[in-house]
């Protein structure tokens, strides 16, 4: 799944981060902004469970600003709930 109880451990957050990396490429050689907003929420969430959420925050801002440019609300409101646990994650 592509929830955020998708990443169990960092094993699994390590081989999310790879897949996410590699569909942002393809999303990009296809010219699909949709599969890189996708691509980049699911980074977020990797890089949140590696306990990075600064990057996390930024591959997250990517996301969101691509699905708000398609006009694809419910990847927005995705998007704005991982940055949420990205920004709770930050440390003050």
């Amino acid at each position: 799944g592509f929830g955020p109880e998708a990443v169990r451990n960092a094993g699994d957050a390590e081989r999310q981060l790879h897949a996410a990396s590699r569909a942002a490429q393809a999303g990009a050689e296809q010219r699909s902004n949709i599969l890189v907003a996708r691509a980049r929420l699911l980074e977020g969430r990797a890089l949140i469970a590696l306990k990075q959420p600064a990057r996390a925050i930024r591959s997250l801002e990517e996301a969101k600003r691509i699905y708000g440019g398609a006009r694809h609300f419910r990847g927005v409101h995705m998007v704005d709930e991982a940055l949420e646990s990205a920004r709770a994650a930050v440390p003050r």
